[in-house]
């Protein structure tokens, strides 16, 4: 089984945090909306990137297994 990058959380979690930015800018407070899609950008990034690193790391150990065996 292979590490994939769990799409359907990164979009929920970013379409919840520019909802909450829009609330934020409607109620006059921008510097706030920019932080909150900064983590949300953030977020999202270290969510992808955990998986890629993951799966490479598997992908590495079964390249081990398979090298040790000759």
């Amino acid at each position: 089984m292979t590490a994939r990058p769990n799409y359907i959380r990164m979009y929920f979690r970013m379409f919840n945090d520019i909802s909450t930015a829009i609330e934020q800018l409607e109620s006059g407070d921008p510097w706030k909306a920019r932080i909150t899609l900064i983590e949300s950008q953030r977020t999202a990034e270290d969510c992808y990137v955990r998986a890629l690193c993951l799966r490479h790391a598997r992908l590495n150990r079964k390249t081990y297994r398979i090298s040790r065996r000759r």
